[in-house]
């Protein structure tokens, strides 16, 4: 497990590690789906040689691409701790600060959609996208604020 102590301020405990949900319905959806049919769709295209061929290997390119960034983004997160609000993304084998939200401004949260919350700071809405447990968040958060 991750070590979460550096990202802490003096005087601050983690309250809670909120991870980000896995995407794999879109992944499979993807692979599965996508790849066989942009191959029937694209096959009587590389009966034209260069052009047909650069098409297919640049949708293929487009796939991996966006595959890679659904991997990556899976392992941010956001820490809870009773002074603030952390997001952290994963990059380069390693967590680094993306955003920062102290408590103390916030004016008010509520559910939004199915995995996120809206955060109201002043006349700003901050969304915390895609909770894992979305529900024990927002309770924490409820009994800090």
């Amino acid at each position: 497990m991750y070590n979460f102590s550096k990202f802490l301020g003096k005087n601050e405990i983690l309250r809670y590690l909120a991870k980000k949900r896995q995407k794999r319905a879109l992944l499979y959806l993807l692979v599965f789906v996508f790849l066989p049919l942009a191959f029937f769709l694209l096959y009587p295209l590389t009966s034209s040689n260069r052009q047909g061929l650069a098409l297919w290997l640049s949708l293929i390119l487009f796939l991996l691409l966006l595959i890679s960034q659904l991997i990556l983004h899976s392992e941010d997160c956001y820490l809870l701790t009773n002074q603030r609000i952390i997001f952290l993304v994963w990059q380069h084998k390693e967590y680094k600060i993306f955003h920062e939200i102290f408590l103390e401004d916030i004016d008010q949260v509520y559910k939004h959609a199915i995995f996120n919350l809206c955060l109201i700071i002043g006349e700003k809405k901050i969304y915390l996208t895609n909770l894992k447990n979305r529900n024990i968040f927002l309770q924490k958060l409820r009994n800090l604020l």
